[in-house]
Parts: C-alpha cells; structure tokens; sequence
C-alpha cells in the first residue's frame, strides 16, 4: 500500500515525551510546536455516550470509562480529550505531515476483551474529512477488530500489536508466535506489526527476529517494537532494521539524525 515517506523511526507513545502527561491535548501541543519530525501514537476508548476519547487506562479511578458519559468523564479527569479535538489540533492548527498511530483498545469484563460497540464505523467517520488515510496506521491487540476496521475500508491501513498472543487464540505459544502473525496477514492483510520489546530482543541470537522482519518486508510489513526507552535495546533493534521504535523517553533520544531514513506504508 503506497503513500508518502514520512520520517518516524521514533514514535511518541501514547504522545508522551518523558515530561508531560499522556495521551492529552497539552502533551501534543508541546510535541508538535517543537517541530517534532516523530510518529505519535495514543489510545482510543469511548464513552458511554458513544464519544470516542484519549486514554490508555480501562477505568478512572473505580469507574469503566465505557459506563461514564463525557460529561462524568471528565467531571473525574478534564484533560480527557475527545478523538475529534486531537484531530483538529494536529492536522487542521498544526498540519502535522507525520504518520498517526491510533490505538484501539478494547473493553474487559468477566474475564474476556469485547470491543467498544461500532468504534471502528467511528473512527473511520472521524478521519474521512481530514483525508490523511496514508498517514494514519489503525493499531490494536484486537483481532477482530482489525477485521471490521479492514472491512469497512479497503485501503486504510491496520497493525497487530503482540506480545499478546493469548488474548487473540486463547493459547501462547512462543515458539511459533512469528509464523502465526503472517497467518494472520493472510486472512487481514497487515500493514504494520508491532511487538513487545522483549519478545524481539529474546529471539535475536536464534535468528529468528531477523527472518521475521525480513519476510514482513518483502510482504510489505512495516515493524515495529514497543515500548524502548534503553539506549541500549534501541540500539540493538535499530540494527536489525526495525522500522520504528515507540518510546516513553523521546528527550533521550540525543539526535534527530536518527530519525533521517523514511518509511512508507
């Protein structure tokens, strides 16, 4: 799937730079007034009132975000913000040119993950006026999910996030994790994976990290890792040709020279 290059070997996870707080208007204010040349990456959920929001956390405080209204929601935190107005500010004040990662996060009750009832239709409503669909990459633990997503819109482009293998297949198996996620491709087809730092890391003598990456390239499969705030872990993913590195911890990262080779999805 083409579009343009944009350079974001680092992504702002959960749009948090180490020194504000995450996933609010404030924190990508500052990314973007600096002229950040990084992706940003924040967590969607939706409130009761069907308002699709900023924030990582299933609850505030005691209560579900998806049993409070926007109102309550933010009577308990007023930073929340709502997708629309992170939109508004990043494309429409700032005209921010680099790649977006929405996280879409899934309600869990009695033991099992279920997804916000028609986010996907949503989201896809809230993004159709900006057209910045090659800039925007739909990322998810939630397989299913990903397939609506994939459904409703033939060309957006959509990303597994592992390490979390149970919750896709009720069973984990380490060994076989890699050959399972291009069995996924197949049936979804991915544009972006992106892995738990410690699941890459663990297979790099093996040499199977390295194969992995490769034939998610010559598939056309942007890969990432998450989330790498050591210097010395990033170190050893960036040479294994990652293709993006989300971190807490963008003030440590001592050059925008690394951020020079381009990507496209």
């Amino acid at each position: 799937m083409a579009a343009s290059s944009v350079k974001i070997n680092y992504v702002a996870h959960q749009c948090n730079n180490g020194q504000y707080p995450e996933n609010t208007l404030e924190t990508i204010e500052h990314l973007l007034s600096t002229g950040s040349p990084y992706g940003l990456e924040f967590d969607l959920r939706q409130s009761r009132d069907g308002i699709v929001i900023l924030c990582h956390d299933e609850q505030i405080g005691s209560h579900p975000i998806h049993s409070l209204t926007l109102r309550e929601i933010r009577s308990l935190s007023s930073s929340v913000p709502t997708l629309e107005e992170a939109l508004n500010l990043i494309l429409e004040q700032h005209r921010y040119k680099g790649r977006i990662f929405l996280d879409v996060k899934s309600i869990y009750t009695r033991g099992k993950y279920r997804s916000y009832p028609k986010i996907e239709e949503k989201i896809i409503r809230l993004l159709a006026p900006w057209r910045c669909r090659d800039r925007v990459i739909i990322i998810s633990f939630d397989l299913d999910s990903l397939c609506r997503f994939r459904k409703l819109h033939k060309h957006i482009c959509i990303g597994y996030l592992g390490l979390d293998l149970e919750r896709a297949t009720g069973e984990y198996f380490p060994s076989s994790i890699f050959s399972w996620l291009l069995e996924v491709d197949d049936s979804i087809e991915l544009n972006w994976i992106s892995l738990h730092r410690h699941l890459l890391l663990s297979e790099i003598e093996s040499g199977k990290t390295s194969l992995f990456i490769h034939a998610c390239h010559r598939r056309g499969i942007l890969v990432g890792a998450w989330t790498v705030n050591e210097v010395f872990e990033r170190n050893q993913l960036r040479e294994l040709g990652m293709d993006a590195i989300v971190t807490d911890t963008l003030h440590r990262v001592e050059s925008k020279k690394n951020c020079d080779r381009c990507m496209s999805v």
